[in-house]
């Protein structure tokens, strides 16, 4: 490389770097020094680099990092629009030249770092050179179940009975009332009842209670944690991963927190890493009865502890039976016979057994919100559609509350009876108002659900203590909030959740917990192509990703996609599985052509 060459791509780097420094406002002392270091090391790397990139991994490289600049430029300037009213526009002139800026600094910058990292994944040493006995695998697991147990129970106790939101005293009022409703799943619901009432028998107490389901809840989460481990230790991963993923577990307040939050989502998040696991020992070993079982159990938990289970299912059902068509005649029945008990027991069952339906609204947050944005921000609607959405929607309470960030003012503001009584006039307005406004509903759909695709976003995470209010408390149930440590102690807990804590994103980004999805899923293909049947591990969490982008009415709820962050340790190994079986055999062979 001439020196011309190193000089312009050095200073292309240092413009580069300077707009990308303007994209993040890099206000924080922290942030500014890592980035003056980061850049130093960029800049040090593109000068002393001579190596060039094969056709395959150019070709990867270049896909990389157009996807992520992609969402990095869009989703920068989507969430400084994120909490301003409506009548902002994102998609301006002088936004699109800026979005352009920024797509342009950080293809320039991502193209060096991931023709770096394809260059370097051959080197990646994620296995130990020498194969250990797998004797000690039952002393990993309960030891790893151990420490993850005991580190959870300083929250419990900072906590007890439990940490409680709206959302878990509605839950606690459908099981003390004896309500039949399938707004939170009733099979979860019910789930949560028998623990619970076994509690109340057992401690006579309603705060008793909550913690007896918290600490079989706590069990559960360690449980699938600490297998984990022990499957890491058992593929012969180096100690230091298996060390890292104890902590990732154990010392993350994000997963303590979590252990002891009353919310449907914690277990439906914990049980795709089980999911995961149950996946991976399938491509092993194949569908044993034993893992056929585990898999049934793990899919009805996925049907029945969040309501869009079924359609998570419902998009993974396709791939499973492609890339398991020799054994169509077990997978075919699961997955087509779970699905179909599904519909008969939340339908006529449910129905004669008096369980209140969800609201189909809750399903549309998407489509409401782009109808709410053009009406919030006083666009031209024509007049049959104008004349519709007056009896739809509660126009004053809309425009007054009205968030880009959050669906629940807008879903609050349609009238039931009237979405009921009109579903196809509802979605004819709503196909009617995209061609008349295409572009505000793009904007919408992206503010909408930038939390989840882009890295830098920040939102509150975890419940809060005490948080009890008129309407949404377990008072006449015997339930509130009595931490059993020390105010200093507690105080010591709540900074583990503090935001402001320098890289905290690190903890509770959930656009960047996905983006890590994405990224891992494109390194899964590099290293192992579409057939490699471990790729259902991925193909699993896309699909609650693509549940969430079409219906999630929190553009950043964390617990939406927790199942991302309890396999975070596992989809960062699994493309490294394959390659390195597929690299010994390549040595082998080498080595039986030698003799």
């Amino acid at each position: 490389m001439t020196n011309y060459k190193v000089i312009f791509k050095i200073i292309l780097c240092i413009v580069s770097m300077f707009l990308i420094s303007h994209q993040f406002e890099l206000e924080s002392i922290n942030y500014s020094i890592f980035f003056v270091v980061f850049t130093i090391l960029v800049l040090y790397f593109v000068a002393k680099n001579k190596t060039k990139l094969d056709k395959r991994e150019n070709s990867f490289t270049i896909f990389t990092s157009i996807v992520s600049s992609i969402l990095l430029s869009f989703g920068t300037m989507t969430y400084k629009y994120e909490y301003l009213s409506a009548e902002y526009r994102i998609f301006s002139l002088h936004n699109l030249v800026v979005i352009i800026l920024y797509f342009v600094a950080d293809f320039i910058i991502s193209y060096y770092l991931f023709g770096a990292l394809y260059k370097g994944l051959k080197n990646v040493k994620v296995f130990n050179q020498v194969k250990k006995s797998n004797k000690h695998y039952v002393k990993v697991f309960f030891i790893s179940f151990l420490i993850i147990f005991l580190c959870y129970i300083p929250y419990f106790l900072r906590c007890y009975p439990a940490i409680m939101t709206p959302d878990s005293y509605v839950q606690i009022s459908l099981v003390e009332e004896k309500i039949f409703a399938n707004h939170h799943p009733f099979i979860q619901t019910q789930f949560f009842g028998v623990i619970y009432k076994l509690g109340k028998l057992i401690f006579k107490s309603g705060n008793m209670a909550v913690g007896f389901y918290i600490i079989v809840q706590m069990i559960i989460m360690s449980l699938i944690f600490s297998s984990v481990v022990s499957y890491l230790y058992k593929k012969n991963v180096n100690k230091w991963i298996i060390l890292l993923t104890i902590g990732y577990y154990a010392l993350s307040p994000l997963h303590a927190f979590y252990s002891v939050t009353l919310w449907k989502d914690v277990l439906f998040g914990a049980n795709f890493a089980l999911l995961l696991l149950i996946f991976l020992n399938i491509n092993e070993n194949g569908f044993t009865i034993k893992n056929t079982f585990m898999l049934i159990v793990a899919l009805l938990i996925l049907l029945f502890f969040r309501n869009n289970g079924i359609f998570i299912l419902i998009l993974m059902t396709p791939f499973l039976i492609a890339l398991y068509k020799s054994k169509k005649k077990v997978i075919i029945p699961v997955c087509l016979g779970l699905i179909s008990f599904y519909f008969v027991l939340t339908g006529p069952i449910y129905k004669k057994i008096g369980v209140l339906p969800t609201n189909p609204i809750e399903a549309l947050s998407i489509p409401i919100q782009q109808m709410a944005n053009v009406i919030a921000s006083n666009q031209t609607i024509d007049a049959k559609s104008s004349s519709y959405f007056n009896e739809l929607f509660d126009i004053e309470f809309l425009k007054s509350g009205y968030s880009r960030s959050i669906a629940d003012n807008a879903k609050n503001s349609v009238n039931s009876d009237v979405f009921n009584n009109s579903k196809t006039k509802f979605f004819k307005s709503w196909l009617n108002l995209l061609i008349q406004h295409p572009t505000i509903y793009v904007e919408s759909y992206l503010t909408s659900t930038c939390g989840y695709w882009y890295p830098d976003v920040e939102y509150p995470s975890i419940g809060c203590i005490g948080c009890e209010t008129e309407e949404y408390n377990g008072y006449k149930y015997g339930i509130k909030n009595e931490p059993k440590v020390s105010t200093y102690l507690r105080n010591t807990i709540d900074k583990s959740a503090d935001k402001s804590i320098p890289f905290s994103i690190l903890i509770w980004g959930t656009g960047l917990y996905c983006y890590l999805l994405f990224l891992s899923s494109i390194i899964f293909v590099y290293l192992n192509g579409f057939s490699n049947k471990n790729i259902i591990c991925y193909i699993t969490l896309l699909s609650l990703w693509l549940t969430l982008m079409v219906s999630s009415p929190v553009f950043a709820e964390l617990r939406y996609i927790y199942g991302v962050f309890t396999c975070l340790p596992l989809i960062l190994i699994i493309p490294f599985l394959n390659a390195k079986d597929a690299n010994n055999e390549k040595v082998n062979i080498k080595k039986k052509q030698k003799v």
